[in-house]
């Protein structure tokens, strides 16, 4: 891009302890206009055989923009809620220090522009970021971007093993029908790349209690509907009234979905433009598209600038369904640069 960029680490005072970012900055110094992208990595769970990429060299040039990564603690020492509390006070911090005038001495006339994207676990923390934070009257985020967002935990469920008979090319019709209803949980469970039986254990090492990634926050996708399950262990004596709780468990626990109002008509919250990146062999296919659905169903009904919703509500939302997993490398950051330019422009 013919641009030199600088980085550098700063430490973010928190209640609590320590945490670590890393800031790109542009060579030329920051205008009063320029944007922040914050940049969640992935976390424990990642792609087998597609590194990280360690430089946001290119994100950053494409957008012209200061990047922060927020580098979160999350580990099976360190579980949820823990890198929500890290996200929301780096992104305090952030919205102090980078956006409001305080980088160089600058003072600001309005609200400041501020971007979030991520992929998995930094796609969810984007996601929940993103809708509480999406403030229209102050400084929020503008824009947003989600690589195969691990949208909602409470929607994993073990794969049992097929009947070798079932597993034998369809002769039927009722079979060829069946064989084309697989969500992409159960079509995709068996990936190299990353497994449903991966994202499973990744659940019981992160998470102290089952209740806790029942959170909207740890499951974004929640705070446009509710559940489809109920919280392992915990019966709702209504469900008592309407289930048989002599069958399966995991029967038992399902429960039908009913949409929430997001956001809250109290709070000033305008959900912003959204880019979600899905891969259309991954077994997170579904949770990404899931959730770009409450988005737009959202600003269809009550999410538009005047609090009561507009057009069809796929305005302001985008689903990218890409080859294979659909992971990010540098190319890929190419191309989110180039969309955040547009999206954050003046």
């Amino acid at each position: 891009m013919g641009r030199s960029l600088s980085s550098r680490k700063k430490r973010l005072p928190t209640q609590t302890l320590v945490n670590v970012c890393s800031i790109w900055h542009p060579s030329q110094s920051p205008s009063r206009a320029s944007p922040v992208i914050i940049y969640l990595p992935r976390g424990p769970v990642s792609f087998n055989g597609f590194p990280e990429s360690t430089s946001l060299i290119p994100l950053a040039s494409t957008a012209n923009a200061t990047i922060v990564r927020l580098n979160y603690r999350l580990s099976t020492e360190r579980k949820y809620p823990t890198p929500i509390h890290d996200v929301l006070a780096g992104y305090d911090w952030v919205a102090r220090n980078l956006v409001r005038g305080s980088l160089q001495g600058m003072g600001r006339a309005g609200p400041g522009k501020v971007a979030v994207c991520g992929e998995l676990i930094g796609g969810s923390l984007a996601a929940a970021l993103t809708f509480t934070e999406c403030h229209s009257m102050k400084t929020g985020i503008r824009a947003a971007v989600m690589g195969s967002p691990i949208s909602d935990w409470t929607a994993m469920y073990p794969i049992k093993p097929r009947p070798r008979s079932m597993s034998a090319v369809a002769t039927t019709t009722s079979t060829k029908k069946r064989a084309t209803r697989l969500s992409a949980w159960e079509a995709n469970a068996s990936s190299e790349i990353l497994s449903a039986a991966a994202l499973l254990k990744a659940r019981r090492d992160l998470f102290r209690l089952p209740e806790d990634y029942f959170d909207p926050f740890a499951s974004p996708t929640l705070f446009f509907r509710t559940p489809s399950s109920s919280i392992p262990g915990v019966i709702d004596p209504l469900d008592e009234l309407f289930f048989d709780l002599d069958i399966s468990p995991e029967q038992s626990m399902k429960k039908r979905r009913s949409y929430r109002r997001f956001p809250p008509p109290a709070l000033s919250l305008q959900l912003p433009d959204a880019l979600f990146w899905v891969g259309e062999e991954s077994v997170l296919r579904d949770q990404g598209i899931d959730l770009a659905e409450g988005m737009a169903r959202s600003n269809h009904l009550y999410g538009g600038p005047s609090g009561t919703g507009e057009g069809t509500g796929w305005e302001r939302v985008e689903v990218e369904l890409k080859h294979g997993t659909g992971c990010w490398g540098e190319a890929e950051l190419v191309d989110i640069g180039t969309w955040f330019g547009q999206k954050l422009r003046d």
